[in-house]
């Protein structure tokens, strides 16, 4: 009678873990859901903020006329139209840059942010009625 007690004892102790883990475990995993979530967020804002820039005829002509790259959004000759545009489009919970890079180059920021993850999206702009330019324009983006 008493070897009976005991394994009930071990069998309660075993489920009451198991129990413990899987709360922790579901914890984890609806935290992960949501960064997901909000990850996808940030890069959907990115393309539809970049797609909009491509799509936009005076924004691709600003940025098609641009003679030095790379260049970055606070360089002197990054084009102010597309710049002011991208600013006003960037939502208030995200701190947003773009470069403009030659389409076969590595286009990174000069300033990093530390310890903060960051969506990058790049379009390529090629031409328009007038002008064959092709560049890459880059958007890095993270939360404040």
């Amino acid at each position: 009678m008493k070897n009976k007690k005991a394994w009930i004892k071990i069998m309660e102790a075993f489920i009451s873990i198991l129990f413990i883990i899987l709360v922790i475990s579901s914890i984890f995993y609806k935290q992960n859901l949501k960064e997901q979530d909000l990850s996808s967020q940030i890069k959907e804002k990115e393309f539809e903020i970049l797609h909009l820039i491509e799509t936009n005829e005076s924004l691709r002509q600003e940025i098609l006329n641009v003679s030095e790259v790379p260049t970055e959004i606070n360089d002197e000759n990054f084009p102010n139209v597309t710049k002011n545009y991208f600013n006003n489009q960037t939502p208030n919970a995200l701190e947003c840059s773009l470069k403009i890079c030659s389409p076969g180059e590595i286009c990174e920021l000069n300033s990093i942010p530390e310890k903060k993850d960051i969506y990058i999206q790049s379009i390529l702009i090629t031409s328009t009625k007038e002008v064959y330019n092709p560049l890459k324009l880059n958007s890095f983006c993270w939360r404040r």
